[in-house]
């Protein structure tokens, strides 16, 4: 609760301080998982203050946090584990689902059922990469299996589909109105309608 304890290269011991109303440093709490990334950044997934890169150290030895949270897209703000797959892409899974983050952009990407994605409470810690670049989260129900590269990138918009037509208390038939869009026939209301 009081900070970060980092070991550095010479066997010293830094406590990096704790400020919860500033969001460039790292909130006081329960930090849930660390991640080095590929480019050597390291994240801190926590328990309620989403997840954090450090991005700089300053001459003054201050270090400088970016903070991802609900606001910037992501399910929850108890963030369980980060992981990086094979591509580079970062998984978190949280109290509320799963999402993927863009290292590079910081764009977030919440997934759902469509997406394949069916538990919706994950347990802290509780993932890994396999060495055949699954990623795995394991949940309230069961475990999540996410292959790099092959969830849906774009959702396909499901086609609006007419199951029922009443105008003024009588049924009309509603096939007509799921034909190819110039087939379609126009709809006239009446004020008797």
């Amino acid at each position: 609760r009081a900070g970060l304890a980092y070991l550095g290269g010479a066997g010293k011991v830094e406590l990096i301080p704790t400020d919860v109303n500033n969001r460039t440093q790292v909130p006081p709490g329960y930090v849930s998982s660390l991640l080095e990334d590929r480019q050597g950044r390291l994240w801190l997934s926590t328990f309620s203050s989403g997840l954090l890169r450090l991005d700089k150290t300053d001459a003054a030895g201050r270090r400088w946090f970016n903070r991802l949270g609900v606001a910037e897209g992501l399910p929850d703000n108890g963030v369980n584990i980060v992981l990086q797959d094979a591509r580079g892409t970062l998984w978190v899974s949280t109290d509320s689902g799963l999402a993927t983050i863009d290292p590079a952009t910081l764009a977030v990407r919440r997934l759902s059922e469509a997406d394949g994605v069916h538990i919706s409470t994950y347990w802290t810690g509780a993932g890994a990469v396999t060495g055949q670049g699954e990623v795995l989260f394991g949940g309230l129900t069961g475990v999540t299996v996410a292959r790099a590269g092959q969830h849906v990138k774009e959702r396909d918009q499901a086609p609006v589909a007419v199951t029922q037509v009443v105008l003024g208390g009588r049924e009309v038939p509603a096939a007509p109105f799921n034909a190819a869009s110039g087939a379609r026939p126009p709809l006239t209301l009446t004020p008797a309608d």
